[in-house]
């Protein structure tokens, strides 16, 4: 891996932003432009009038980017994070967590001088794949037939036409938890980081391959950090002949393995993989061309910062086990679900957020309709899914400006059936923070990809 390098001035901070940006370019790829204009169902309770909600999906990661670049120290620091809040707040439905991975890069990177960077950046990715492999280690993942990670492998194996026998399919969690776990502790080990990087790349490649490609590039962006290990700036290879060739190369094979596999018969999927692939494989080559002596693993200031990620792991994993929140955990793709059997979700507490079920008016306002938009809308009153309650606070205020009702109705988790059934509860929906999905399957025991 070591090869001649040049400098780019792009500190660790403005490296995630352009990861961020990927991400929302993605989405926009994805969704469309009315998308900006959608306010309907945010993850704070704070609803942004939609001109606001618009300026800020529009305006503040762009703005961030040009203030980390140019204005120096802890002011374009603090600056930038605060730009990145306001993007965040104007966030509806779901706070990825890749999202909230480079919003705690952000303010580690702030925290600490920028020497420490590659610290904070090889605690987080470390604490990440250490804290998914924990969390995959239930039942539900690992043996289940809904088993996310078995379900997305027999799915694209289908779709590729791969003749992949059911017993190989069954040891496939088992080798995600493995790969993870092992992943985690070589970034721990002094001189492990080189070999983690090498599963942690085929790792990420297979993610983006089936659709992860954002949460891919933000952890990108971390091993580029960490093995950069230089003050406000980034390393890049002198022969930017390989950024191109890597770009092209990640970009060209995922397009033609979603192709076959039926993935982006539409064009927005097809310019959003073309994206997201490419920045992924001029990632992927920057990392690989950096120099293979890895910084050096006891540096001055060093510690304070390896308690503060630890425990920042540590509580998010006991908020979970808790019950007080399964969105923001880096518990994707684990099987873990709201009212979850597994036995990670069996004690703590049980003032999980309500939810209820929803019913499609027989006639949409259109302004209405172009508010939630058709997609959400018909995914939110499917006769087999329920909705967060927060969520439902928001549609039917919004609902009753135009004089029509969604007719919720409160549901309870019938823990022998695993059934949402509906209960006579008067009581309004709260406005709470999304800190548990927006939609969930009206069985629990369904496949839940989280």
């Amino acid at each position: 891996m070591v090869g001649e390098t040049s400098t780019l001035f792009l500190g660790a901070p403005a490296l995630i932003v352009v990861g961020l940006l990927t991400h929302l370019a993605g989405r926009l790829c994805e969704h469309g432009l009315a998308e900006l204009c959608r306010s309907y169902a945010p993850v704070f309770p704070l609803m942004l009038p939609r001109w606001a909600n618009s300026l800020c999906q529009t305006i503040m990661l762009p703005a961030a980017l040009v203030v980390e670049g140019t204005v120096p120290g802890l002011t374009g620091q603090l600056i930038g994070i605060g730009l990145v809040v306001l993007w965040v707040g104007s966030i509806q439905r779901r706070l990825a967590n890749h999202v909230w991975l480079a919003m705690l890069a952000l303010v580690g990177f702030a925290c600490t001088p920028s020497e420490l960077d590659w610290v904070v950046a090889r605690d987080l990715l470390a604490g990440v794949y250490l804290s998914a492999a924990f969390f995959k280690v239930n039942k539900d993942y690992l043996t289940g037939e809904q088993s996310p990670g078995r379900v997305i492998a027999e799915h694209y194996a289908r779709g590729l036409g791969l003749p992949v026998p059911g017993a190989l399919l069954r040891w496939v969690p088992a080798a995600v938890v493995v790969v993870e776990l092992v992943v985690g502790v070589l970034l721990l080990v002094p001189g492990g980081g080189e070999w983690g990087l090498l599963l942690a790349l085929l790792m990420h490649w297979v993610f983006g391959l089936t659709g992860n490609f954002p949460f891919s590039i933000i952890a990108m962006t971390l091993w580029v950090t960490m093995f950069s290990a230089q003050a406000d700036h980034v390393v890049l290879p002198a022969q930017t002949g390989l950024l191109w060739l890597m770009g092209a190369l990640s970009c060209g094979f995922a397009v033609l393995f979603r192709w076959k596999s039926g993935k982006i018969r539409k064009s927005r999927f097809f310019f959003r993989d073309v994206v997201e692939s490419a920045l992924f494989g001029v990632l992927a080559a920057i990392v690989l061309s950096l120099s293979a002596e890895e910084p050096a693993a006891l540096v001055a200031g060093a510690a304070p910062v390896h308690w503060a990620i630890a425990a920042v792991f540590v509580i998010n994993a006991l908020l979970l086990v808790a019950g007080v929140k399964l969105e923001w955990s880096f518990a994707m793709f684990t099987g873990l679900r709201p009212f979850g059997r597994s036995w990670l979700q069996r004690g703590g507490l049980r003032d999980w957020p309500r939810y209820y079920s929803l019913t499609l008016p027989a006639r949409i306002p259109e302004p209405l309709l172009k508010m939630i938009g058709p997609e959400f809308l018909y995914r939110a009153t499917r006769a087999d899914a329920v909705v967060h309650e927060s969520v439902v606070r928001h549609l039917e205020t919004a609902a009753a400006r135009w004089r029509t009702t969604f007719v919720p109705r409160a549901v309870v988790n019938n823990r022998d059936t695993g059934d949402m059934e509906p209960i006579e509860d008067r009581s309004q929906p709260r406005r709470i923070p999304l800190f548990f999905p927006a939609v969930i399957p009206k069985n629990i025991d369904k496949l839940y990809l989280g």
